[in-house]
Parts: C-alpha cells; structure tokens; sequence
C-alpha cells in the first residue's frame, strides 16, 4: 500500500481528506498533521511516498514546505491541495504529482491516488530516531507513536548511555563505573554482558540495522541511517547563533524540538552535565533571538522572552523583562500576573524574597490603576 501523510492547518479539511481515502482504500495513512512545522520535523521518522499538501498554511506556506520535503527526500510524491488555483504553475514547478482544487470530489481523487501507484517510487530508508530531549526513547520511521521497549531499565539506560556516547569508543570501566558504580566489579560486569545481549536482541527484534562493537577493552554502537533530536536542536542552535535577523522558523523548529531538558525524565547522574550545557546553549540562542528583536520593535520578542521566562521561571531578569514589556503594551494584567508567577518560583525554588528593583516594579504597577493599551 501507499504510505502517505496528509499536512492541512485546518482539521476538518484533514479529516475529510481522510474520509475519502480510507473510502478509495490502497493507500496507508501514517501521518496526519495541522502543524507544518511539527510535519518537516516528522518527516525523517516516518516512510512516506507521498504527501497530500495544502497550499495555503499560516506560518509556512505549503510550497516552501515542499521545497524543503524535496530538499530532505527527492523521491517523495507530493500532491497539493488548494482553495485556489493560482498556484499552479508554482506547484508544478516543483515536479508535485498533482494538483487538487477544493472541494475534491471523490472521483478526482481517486484519479491522484492512481497517479501514485502508477509511479514507480525510490524505496525510502528506515531511519533510526533518537529522543534525547525530556526523556530517552528510540523511535523506528513508520512507527513514531510507538517507541521501542526495553526488557529492563538498565538495558535502557545503557542504550541511552551509548547515544549519549555517539560516535566514540567507551571504555568498559566507564560504563560499569556509570551504570553500576555500587555493584563489585565482577557482578557488574556480568549485568554489562546481559544488557549488551538485551540491548543486540532488541535491536534485531526491531528490525534495526545496529551493531555494538567491541574494541579493545571498550564498546562502540553503530546504528544505521540514525537521527538523534540532540543533533539537530544544537545545529538549529548553531543556525540562530550565525544569524543576524530574526529567524522564525528557526525558533519554531527549536520551540517543537525540546520537549524538555536532556533526558529530564530518566535522571540519569551521568546526564546531567550535558542537561546544563544544553539548556544553556538554548537560553543564549533565545537571549539573541529576543535582543534582535526588541531591537527591531519586532512583537516577536514577546513570543522569544514568554519562553525564555517558561524554561527560567525563576529568573528575575527575565521576569522584570516581561513585566516591562507587557507595561510597554499596556497589558496590566498580565504584567501582574507574571510578578505573582515569579514571586512563587523564587520562593519555592530558591526560599527567598524578590529583590527590591522587581519588588519596586510591582508597586509602579499598582500605583498606576490603569494605562492605556498600544496598538
């Protein structure tokens, strides 16, 4: 069957799409997806051969979309849909298979579908996806909603520790060092042998092109057309970093990525260095993001400092940072709103009172009743 993903921000349009579909049969919905940005970001994890495209899409239109679809896999078909047909002639351009005005009667999209199978397609590769960010899982493309299960923690926590590792030779030392540092060294390096025999038969159990070599007194493990979300959130870091204006699709692929702090949910000892580098990294790519921004008057910056504010609810700089700007947009409420957040984050994380400057702020606002709203 046809494996395909459908991409249209509005959900009925998608559940409609759907509906015809299934009712034409043949083709293997795997993905549906009202968020371009969350759909690219998809994309790497799933086998598709096809991709049923709404054109007009807030935040990123769906031919910018499909350039980058293409960019990352020629040999996907992509099928556009449209309330409009000035599009064609762009549409086309970009080689799509074909080009549906709505509404679509079920006919002329049977009449799509065939052109899908009439088309010989590349076989697509099974990518390998590893989630770092908030908790530690292994995701197969084609399969995303269903990450790989382990037979035991520590066959897990192994796993997670070689990604971590990605790429270097780890000594045997280390990792029992890590892993099982109140166990004898004999007993933990007999658990060592069973989880890497755990961690070999998940593997083939999945269908995962992986391998754990033994070299010298260490271990590596090489997977196969492997992704890691770590990866990719330090390169669009990196991307942020480089550039001078503000980015925001940049911002919004970074925002879909951490889904928490690294590997937050295993609490995991060894993890914890590369947990604060990381989020440090992010808060300095945000930090840049909101000066480019408050620079240029942009209302971006409010979007840029509401995150950097979530991810440091305890910090008083950002916290007076926002105060001042929802001031500056005479938005009292949420101005006060956010002072009460950060007076309850301060206490509770730190024990402590607000210092005087922020404590002043707070009184501006209330001896102020009302200020008008800016445009």
């Amino acid at each position: 069957m046809i494996r395909i993903a459908l991409i249209d921000d509005e959900e009925h349009a998608l559940d409609m799409l759907e509906i015809l579909l299934l009712d034409i049969g043949i083709v293997n919905i795997i993905g549906k997806f009202t968020n371009p940005f969350h759909a690219l970001d998809e994309m790497d994890r799933m086998d598709v051969d096809a991709v049923f495209l709404d054109i007009e899409m807030p935040g990123m239109k769906g031919l910018e979309l499909a350039r980058k679809i293409r960019e990352l896999h020629k040999d996907i078909q992509i099928i556009f849909t449209t309330a409009h047909s000035d599009h064609a002639v762009e549409a086309f351009d970009i080689q799509s298979t074909d080009y549906l005005l709505k509404p679509i009667s079920r006919e002329r999209l049977k009449k799509a579908v065939s052109r899908l199978k009439e088309r010989p397609t590349s076989k697509i590769l099974r990518y390998v996806y590893g989630q770092c960010l908030n908790r530690f899982q292994i995701h197969i493309s084609g399969d995303v909603h269903k990450p790989v299960q382990w037979r035991t923690s520590k066959e897990k926590e192994l796993c997670a520790f070689f990604i971590h590792h990605y790429g270097k030779v780890i000594d045997r030392e280390v990792i029992i060092n890590e892993l099982w540092p109140e166990l004898n060294y004999e007993k933990a390096r007999a658990y060592l042998y069973t989880c890497i025999s755990y961690l070999r038969k998940t593997f083939q159990a999945h269908d995962i092109l992986a391998e754990i070599k033994k070299v010298g007194k260490g271990y590596i493990l090489e997977i196969e057309h492997f992704i890691c979300d770590v990866n990719v959130f330090e390169e669009k870091i990196e991307t942020v970093l480089l550039n001078e204006s503000i980015d925001e699709d940049t911002y919004n692929q970074l925002d879909l990525l951490y889904r928490g702090e690294y590997m937050a949910e295993d609490d995991y000892l060894w993890s914890v260095q590369k947990s604060i580098e990381l989020r440090k990294k992010y808060k300095h790519s945000l930090q840049k993001l909101y000066d480019i921004s408050k620079k240029e008057n942009s209302p971006f910056a409010l979007v840029v400092l509401q995150k950097l504010f979530n991810i440091s609810p305890d910090s008083e700089k950002y916290g007076r940072e926002l105060i001042k700007l929802y001031i500056q947009m005479g938005n009292r409420s949420e101005a006060i709103k956010v002072y009460f957040q950060l007076e309850k984050a301060i206490y509770e994380e730190l024990g402590v009172s607000l210092e005087d400057e922020t404590v002043k702020l707070y009184e501006t606002l209330i001896i102020q009743p009302t200020f008008s709203r800016t445009d």
